[in-house]
């Protein structure tokens, strides 16, 4: 009989598939022999692909894909729109095809769990709190219990602490390189600043592109090279109007290809961390430093996260299961006024 397969999905976003790779990775690990394993996100394929040998894209086996497709639509979930209503299920099986559906995406477990009566019964004693990856371990084994009891499927999963962070993907030396000779260049310090915008409405320090302008210019004052991950037309526009020096874009000034990989991302994070200084916010492709290889391997990076809420912070960077204490440090800044203060002060 064939094996079954296991398709571990992820409609949203950068920190929602890169937070829950940990989980892909251990039931892989744990059960690699016993079944076949693929994985489906819109975009962030190399935290899998680069990260886990044994499992594959979906978007390689066209039959799966349609049959996801069709799964999909009978949860009335738009996987390729701009937009996934929250019709809640965790998981799905199809016997005559033995394919087993797995939903990754936290959001969808804290959406429901105070209005879906099921599912506050299953997860009732989780303690589950957003961001904070070391409660998500009850909540998977929860969940793979279920699907024991509903389909007669056992999953192995292993509920050590020490393995809930994602590993980073395998990047070219070369391209290491290229930004090692970069930095010479310079007598400065440099500053990786991540820019990119949220995707999930999360309250920010800064409300605007001008308010960014202000970060930048204090940092440049303090004579360090900014560094920008994400390449933004206004900040561009501010550059080259304002002929500005000692602030580049990462993805151009290193020809990083930006496609549904992500790779560039994980290229900038690793530029970043071997930068002086990391600024850092509440978005999830800010937290791409929290991963086992960085928290392992410590240089002198030092890093800063700004937030209006501390909420993310206490639950996922200053988390003593996670990261040794101040691994990150957090500055409570409302507005940009607030960063812009700190930086001139502390910096």
């Amino acid at each position: 009989m064939n094996k079954i397969k296991i398709v571990i999905y992820n409609n949203f976003n950068i920190g929602d598939t890169f937070f829950a790779q940990p989980f892909a990775r251990n039931i892989v690990e744990n059960n690699k022999d016993t079944f076949d394993f693929y994985f489906l996100c819109k975009f962030n394929t190399c935290a899998y692909t680069d990260t886990i040998p044994e499992i594959k894209n979906v978007i390689e086996y066209p039959e799966l894909l349609e049959d996801f497709k069709i799964y999909n639509k009978d949860c009335n979930i738009e996987f390729y729109g701009p937009v996934c209503p929250h019709n809640f299920m965790i998981h799905h099986y199809i016997p005559n095809k033995r394919i087993l559906f797995i939903n990754t995406w936290i959001g969808n477990f804290i959406k429901d769990i105070n209005t879906n009566p099921y599912i506050l019964n299953l997860y009732k004693d989780n303690n589950f709190e957003e961001m904070n990856v070391v409660s998500y371990i009850k909540y998977y084994q929860n969940t793979l219990n279920d699907i024991y009891n509903k389909y007669n499927i056992r999953i192995n999963y292993n509920p050590n602490d020490k393995i809930l962070l994602p590993i980073f993907p395998k990047l070219d030396s070369m391209i290491i390189n290229k930004f090692i000779n970069f930095k010479k260049q310079f007598n400065k310090k440099f500053v990786y600043l991540i820019n990119y915008p949220g995707c999930s409405k999360q309250p920010l320090s800064f409300k605007s592109i001008t308010d960014f302008i202000h970060i930048i210019n204090i940092l440049i004052q303090k004579n360090y090279i900014v560094l920008l991950p994400n390449k933004d037309s206004e900040l561009l526009s501010y550059k080259l109007n304002n002929n500005i020096n000692d602030m580049y874009f990462m993805t151009d000034e290193f020809n990083l290809t930006i496609d549904n990989s992500c790779r560039n991302l994980y290229y900038c994070t690793k530029f970043g961390n071997m930068c002086d200084i990391t600024i850092s916010f509440d978005t999830g492709r800010n937290y791409l430093y929290m991963n086992d290889d960085f928290i392992n391997n410590q240089n002198n990076n030092k890093k800063y996260h700004f937030g209006s809420w501390d909420k993310f912070y206490n639950n996922l960077l200053n988390n003593k299961l996670l990261a040794p204490f101040n691994y990150v440090t957090f500055i409570k800044a409302i507005t940009y006024r607030d960063i812009v203060n700190y930086i001139d002060i502390n910096l």
